[in-house]
């Protein structure tokens, strides 16, 4: 009888084990989807060399050259308000970007901040039938503005639509592969 009732005890004890870990895990799990999402891109004409990324959800302001999710504004014709879209922050508040058919310079007049990103625009003006003279420009990112960049170049981005409001971020995010 003693036997009997140690098994069951173990069985018990043994289940509550389980339940436990499956109950720890299901809160990590819901803990970690609250923060972060997981993010995945088209590998075919893609913006970006990889294809899928973390997103943290509770970081909202990106820091120059970090990858940051977005939901689209004034992108149209091309794409419709509130798709999603992963990007680079090439620029923020204050920096100035010098674009051209085949580069973008980012600059800041307050440092010695400089990058360059060789970029061919040709093939993306040609099908959105944008002329080359008022693609190229410089412009002064204002407050509360990003200047999104794919660096692929299939890339639509801030080129070709303008800046990126900060109320429309998601969160920043770091590429996985």
């Amino acid at each position: 009888m003693i036997l009997r009732e140690r098994m069951i005890l173990h069985i018990n004890n043994q289940m509550m084990e389980k339940t436990i870990f499956v109950t720890f895990l299901f809160i990590v799990t819901l803990i970690f989807f609250r923060i972060y999402s997981i993010q995945f891109s088209s590998s075919v004409n893609g913006c970006l060399p990889f294809s899928v990324s973390i997103i943290n959800k509770l970081v909202k302001e990106p820091r120059r050259e970090q990858l940051f999710s977005y939901l689209s504004h004034s992108a149209e014709p091309y794409f419709a308000n509130g798709v999603n879209f992963h990007k680079l922050a090439a620029a923020i508040e204050g920096d100035v970007v010098d674009i051209t058919k085949d580069r973008v310079i980012v600059t800041n007049p307050d440092s010695d901040y400089k990058k360059v990103y060789d970029i061919e625009s040709l093939p993306m003006l040609n099908y959105a039938q944008i002329d080359i003279e008022t693609f190229a420009r410089t412009l002064l990112v204002p407050p509360g503005k990003i200047f999104a960049l794919g660096t692929l170049q299939g890339s639509f981005d801030s080129r070709f639509w303008g800046l990126v409001d900060v109320k429309y971020i998601q969160g920043v995010g770091y590429g996985i592969f």
